[in-house]
């Protein structure tokens, strides 16, 4: 995906023609970035991501959302409202509706 800076959420820069995502704020602040581009066919899509650096509980997530969705200057993540789906790389788990459900292990140097 390409990110754009209007869909960015506060304390996020964006490098390499919206390939890349630095957080640039200190803190333990969830911040969202999105692509302006969606998807309405039914079918499946396959998207990949890389984290070339990380802090340890860097509070990674990685997910999906609706139109709907609308980003603030809060600590806001995916997830946490109706409309967005995520998965939390450091535990493994899942949220909807600031909801959050087991799923998988979590995410490790390496993994695809």
């Amino acid at each position: 995906p390409v990110w754009v800076p209007s869909m960015s959420a506060p304390g996020i820069a964006l490098d390499l023609d919206g390939k890349r995502i630095v957080k640039t704020e200190e803190g333990n602040y969830s911040r969202c970035v999105s692509t302006e581009l969606g998807y309405r066919s039914p079918g499946k899509y396959i998207f990949a991501f890389a984290i070339e650096d990380s802090k340890q509980q860097a509070g990674i997530f990685l997910g999906v959302r609706t139109s709907r969705l609308r980003y603030s200057g809060d600590s806001t993540f995916l997830g946490q409202t109706a409309d967005g789906w995520a998965y939390h790389l450091a535990s493994g788990k899942t949220f909807h509706a600031g909801q959050e459900s087991d799923y998988s292990d979590p995410a490790k140097s390496g993994d695809v």
